[in-house]
């Protein structure tokens, strides 16, 4: 796998002008005192790339200007969305299967139903040639994509020390610039989906608090309201449910959070005269899921599991969910060998 993996190509640092200020003194810095050492392709980008996640790690931990913060981040966010997009678009060019997903964008669901094997081999599962398994188009931007993960999960983080009608505003633009552009083809990120769901948290959280006399207008509310509603989870959860077979629980569960932020549907009534109530089979998975996997865990797992299959199987699931019990079924055998194979 090692030989096979690629990196960004060093030919499109060009999108990435908001990182070349800095960047470019550590890449003048290091041909001056290594002027006889070829620079690797993409070594450049990646250097950007590190210098980048380090910062961000560096401003989560020290007091910075929340507004000031939020305007830089808001600015990062936006060059690395023109950047992942146009190289997923680039990426695309030549191969029909990723064509169809970047073009249905929100209907991926519908795309992953074609044919398998295109789907692995876009993917980056296997070649059909020698059955190696190899770096794919789109893992090649998985670092990429991951900054912008931690870049939007950092600016959730400052929405609660930030005046809210800012945070509202710009936290509002970069989690449905993500939503629409980034998310439909890079949905199995984790620190993505960790991204979106704190994201779409924070949101909640400055539309219904009243901090410093200051609020968020009217029309930020109807828009937050509008980006989590039971439409949009129609939207998404064609988008997000394969994540739920994963063999990352962290993976499974912040997929199982984003997703119940959004408005619930309502469970089909058991009979004409009973009422309606939400439908709780995605808390349900958010309960297994914070139950540590492990052998003094198992039956309360095993329990959290059986109250999921009396639900699903009484028939008042509501469509939208249909697929939640059993792929997230699936995905829990990825957990019982977890004492003996720790790694």
């Amino acid at each position: 796998v090692a030989d096979q993996q690629q990196t960004i190509p060093s030919a499109e640092r060009e999108e990435f002008g908001g990182f070349e200020d800095d960047a470019s003194d550590v890449d003048q810095d290091d041909s001056d005192s290594n002027t006889s050492t070829p620079e690797a392709p993409g070594h450049g980008v990646a250097s950007e790339l590190a210098i980048k996640s380090a910062l961000l790690c560096v401003l989560s931990n020290v007091s910075v200007d929340p507004s000031v913060l939020l305007d830089g981040l808001h600015t990062l966010i936006g060059q690395l969305v023109a950047a992942v997009t146009q190289l997923t678009a680039q990426m695309a060019e030549n191969n029909e299967y990723l064509q169809s997903v970047a073009s249905t964008s929100g209907e991926q669901g519908d795309a992953m139903q074609g044919d398998d094997d295109s789907a692995s081999m876009a993917l980056g599962l296997f070649t059909p040639k020698d059955g190696r398994l190899y770096w794919g188009a789109y893992h090649q931007l998985f670092p990429l994509v991951s900054l912008l993960g931690s870049a939007l999960k950092l600016e959730a983080s400052a929405a609660f020390h930030a005046p809210p009608r800012l945070v509202a505003e710009k936290l509002m633009d970069s989690w449905c610039l993500i939503l629409d552009r980034v998310l439909p083809a890079h949905s199995t990120n984790p620190l993505l989906v960790e991204s979106m769901f704190k994201a779409a948290d924070a949101l909640k959280f400055v539309t219904t608090t009243s901090r410093g006399g200051e609020a968020p207008s009217a029309a930020i509310k109807q828009k937050v309201a509008a980006a989590l509603s039971l439409q949009q989870l129609e939207h998404l959860v064609p988008m997000l449910e394969h994540n739920l077979t994963s063999i990352q629980p962290s993976l499974r569960l912040w997929t199982l959070q984003l997703l119940s932020l959004f408005e619930q549907p309502l469970m089909k009534p058991a009979d004409k005269s009973a009422t309606q109530e939400p439908c709780t089979i995605v808390e349900m998975g958010i309960a297994l899921e914070s139950t540590a996997g492990g052998m003094e865990t198992y039956k309360d797992r095993m329990n959290h599991l059986r109250r999921m299959a009396v639900i699903a199987s009484s028939g008042r699931v509501p469509e939208i969910f249909h697929n939640v019990f059993p792929y997230l079924a699936l995905g829990q055998y990825s957990l019982n060998f977890s004492y003996i194979w720790p790694d």
